[in-house]
């Protein structure tokens, strides 16, 4: 008989994430909110790692709980957890300006040096350090393979060339782990590990439409970096990477609802309140059939995101499963934010209002529709498991 139920512990981890977002993070969140406005020339602070109105201390508050290092070893100061556990943190911690949780950059290190977990992972782990990801570039998005960036031998050495389009969070990161080429014949990709530091590195600033995305470009001329910052090899690079994103798609389904989620639950308090016409509108069915819409799609995405973790954790192929979240959440939630403004009147078009920087967020709405693939890209991977390989367009 299936359990749609978590276990005693999860549901004590889901207690102990809540309060710590409701203690830690909610109180000055509107404060830093105002700052992620700025663009981030004026957010750069000189000699400090961070953009102005980075919550630092407060990842160090997360580490302590252990909730940076849920996917890392205890040998490395981790708190490892299974999948579902890793959802229930991100859930419970969408919808403000930090998160916690799991870093899927991490999984780069299983395949790595002794000498480079033992470097990165303990200050990961405690939140001291942190690592984003580079992958796009000008003509390789989706099309990953096509990435021109090489990385060529130079004994004991890589030195690397190229640029990473769009790398979310650049300027409050430690470093970049980038995708290149270690032969320009052969689509294969390769993970190296760069830091700001490292003669040839620069970052160009790009200021996005959706608040606090802080995204740059990553260029890299002749940077040279030891052998063991190549974390994983040729062979398994890119299927690392391909895995990380099936990982990754769950987790964005049920960030996806919670935004959805706190925005019904916003909206729902407005209309019983708000009179027109001589009645609360929670009365009106042009009211009500938009929220039971919405509670609907919330639930639905919810337990699919849920079930593409517990299939993780058997072991289970999630390809095509992961695929079908990521196309659907995020343009559901993108929806059910539109109808709760609307909901709102010209009341929730006001700036100071939560729901245009939910539409566009990289999390919930209209970011989220376009990292890791847009829709086409995931209805192409459902279509490839449902037909076969022979039927890709592109072969």
């Amino acid at each position: 008989m299936l359990d749609f139920t978590f276990t005693e512990e999860q549901e004590m981890f889901r207690k102990m994430v809540a309060d710590f977002v409701k203690k830690e993070v909610v109180p000055g969140y509107k404060e830093r909110k105002k700052l992620y406005r700025l663009p981030v020339a004026q957010r750069i602070i000189p000699g400090q790692k961070h953009l102005l109105g980075y919550p630092a201390e407060i990842k160090k508050k997360a580490g302590e709980l252990g909730l940076c290092g849920l996917d890392i070893p205890e040998k490395y100061g981790g708190n490892p957890q299974g999948a579902i556990t890793l959802g229930v943190c991100a859930e419970e911690s969408a919808g403000y300006d930090f998160s916690i949780g799991a870093s899927p950059i991490v999984n780069f290190f299983l395949f790595s040096s002794e000498e480079m977990r033992e470097e990165w992972l303990p200050a990961i782990a405690r939140g001291e350090k942190s690592l984003v990801f580079g992958a796009t570039e000008a003509d390789a998005g989706s099309d990953l393979r096509n990435a021109k960036a090489l990385a060529r031998k130079d004994g004991k050495f890589w030195l690397l060339n190229g640029e990473k389009n769009r790398v979310s969070g650049c300027y409050d990161a430690d470093g970049v782990v980038v995708l290149c080429r270690t032969n320009p014949a052969i689509p294969q990709l390769s993970p190296f590990l760069i830091t700001w530091d490292m003669p040839g590195v620069t970052r160009s600033a790009l200021d996005d439409i959706a608040v606090g995305s802080y995204a740059g470009i990553v260029s890299m001329e002749d940077v040279r970096v030891p052998e063991q910052n190549l974390l994983v090899s040729d062979a398994e690079g890119f299927y690392t990477t391909m895995r990380i994103f099936d990982g990754n798609r769950a987790t964005m389904g049920l960030t996806c609802m919670r935004i959805a989620k706190m925005t019904l639950d916003e909206t729902i308090d407005y209309v019983k309140q708000r009179v027109a016409f001589g009645r609360p509108i929670a009365k009106w069915e042009g009211v009500q059939f938009p929220i039971a819409e919405a509670a609907t799609y919330i639930e639905l995405g919810r337990w699919m995101s849920y079930r593409v973790l517990w299939m993780q954790e058997q072991g289970m192929p999630t390809t095509m499963y992961a695929s079908m979240i990521k196309w659907w959440a995020p343009v559901i939630s993108e929806w059910i934010i539109h109808e709760c403004l609307l909901l709102h009147g010209h009341y929730g078009y006001a700036q100071d209002m939560p729901f245009g920087d939910r539409m566009l967020s990289l999390s919930g709405g209209l970011g989220a529709q376009l990292g890791e693939a847009p829709a086409q890209i995931q209805k192409m991977i459902i279509a490839r498991e449902l037909l076969g390989k022979e039927y890709l367009p592109y072969r």
